[in-house]
This record gives structure tokens, sequence and C-alpha cells, in this order.
């Protein structure tokens, strides 16, 4: 979770915290992100450094974010996260990307969607589908299989 994570809850949720501490965030906006979370320096410090998840702490503040995309804050995270993701994971593999599917499992790729697929669409891909949780789609599929 510390290298190569953009585009991920853990990614997004760093950058929303550095939004918020270079006061970059709108001040009504930053009012509701301290009333929603304990942004005192102990807590974040405690969360970040000894805690046994801090990947997962970080990633909580991404349905802040998402909660606020319309944002143009906001939506300039997400826009940058979703722009390296597709420019170190994805386009690497463009030749393949013409006889296969492209596919987007997890919730951070579910509710970034629209930010996805307009990324895409400028660098000539499509995504196949976006799958919120890796189970609804084995579910989907057994339903399927069973009642053939």
């Amino acid at each position: 979770y510390l290298l190569m994570d953009e585009a991920s809850g853990n990614y997004f949720g760093k950058e929303l915290l550095k939004c918020y501490y270079y006061n970059q965030m709108p001040e009504g906006l930053k009012t509701l992100f301290e009333s929603e979370f304990n942004l005192s320096e102990n807590e974040v410090i405690k969360q970040l450094y000894q805690s046994e998840m801090p990947n997962k702490y970080l990633a909580e503040f991404a349905i802040f974010l998402f909660q606020h995309k319309t944002d143009s804050v906001m939506e300039k995270i997400i826009n940058e996260g979703i722009h390296k993701f597709i420019d170190n994971n994805i386009l690497q593999f463009k030749e393949e990307l013409k006889s296969v599917p492209l596919y987007f499992v997890g919730s951070i790729g579910y509710y970034a969607q629209d930010f996805i697929n307009v990324a895409l669409k400028k660098n000539g891909l499509r995504a196949s589908r976006f799958i919120k949780r890796p189970i609804d789609n084995l579910i989907h599929k057994l339903k399927v299989e069973t009642f053939q």
C-alpha cells in the first residue's frame, strides 16, 4: 500500500488529508470534514504510525471524497489519481486491451467509474464492466451456471 497505489482508497485518503492540512480544501468542505472525522494531530499520527492497518484508516477518507466529488478540489484529486493509475497500470497493456476486456473490481473503481470512463476514452479505451464487490460477480456467475 506504500508504492504503486494510485487511485486506491489509501491513495485518495492520503491526498485528501494533504489537501486538508495544506489548507487547500474549501472552507465549507473543511468544516464538514472536521465534523465527520477526528483530525487532531495526535489521532492522525497514532492511526498512521501506530496502528496495524494505516491503509485501512486512510481508505476511510475516500468515502468523503466521493460524497463530495462535484466540488472542484475533490474532482481534481479524483482525476489526478485516475490518470496516474491509467498511465502507470493500464496503458502499458494497450495492445492486449484490443482483444481482452477491461474490468474494474472494488468500491473505488465502482464509485469512480464516471471519472474512469472519461479518462479511458481520452486514451482510446473503454471499460467492459465495473464490479463493486468481487463476491457480486461470483454470485452472479453461480446463479447463471446453476440455472443453465
